[in-house]
């Protein structure tokens, strides 16, 4: 085994993406500060709700703060599997996978570049959020695991060409 079949690749997430969600959420909370506090004659209700509004962009804003800054790492690619840190307590080993599939951005205004991956019927990954076994199988016989390729940092080919090294990735 040489030495790009034993490496684990890391692709963090892209800090672009999150700066435009910093400034979207910065207007928007701007916009909600002043609704709340210039309204006159608002019932108690009305000011809890933007209150609430308020501390719920707050808390938004500093994820997406943290992320720009931090830019953490969002795909693992090695040996044992494929890694989602923020889903996965483990990685999806690649003899769990049944295929992965590769959606490339579709006409001119689709800037959106999804990898699905499926796993054999009846393998979950150890996600950290829990759900019911059930629907987590309904939602992977459906959809599979969506990664989003354009909120990952670098070009998709040197994502894509990483899973190659360890399994097959069809377009779809």
């Amino acid at each position: 085994m040489n030495h790009a079949e034993t490496e684990i690749e890391r692709f963090n997430y892209d800090a672009r993406t999150a700066n435009v969600a910093l400034v979207v959420i910065s207007i928007l909370l701007v916009l909600t500060v002043l609704a709340v506090f210039s309204g006159q004659n608002s019932s108690t209700r009305d000011l809890l709700t933007g209150l609430v509004s308020i501390a719920f962009l707050a808390a938004l804003l500093g994820v997406f703060f943290y992320t720009a800054k931090k830019r953490p790492v969002t795909l693992k690619v090695g040996p044992n599997g494929i890694d989602l840190p923020f889903a996965f307590k483990k990685p999806l080993a690649w003899h769990d996978i049944d295929r992965i599939e590769h959606r490339p951005p579709i006409g001119f205004w689709q800037k959106r570049e999804w990898l699905r991956i499926y796993p054999i019927a009846g393998v979950l990954p150890d996600y950290r959020l829990k759900s019911p076994r059930k629907l987590e199988l309904w939602h992977l016989l459906r959809s599979g695991i969506s990664v989003p390729l354009h909120g990952i940092e670098g070009p998709s080919e040197r994502i894509l060409a990483s899973i190659r090294r360890f399994h097959p990735v069809t377009a779809s």
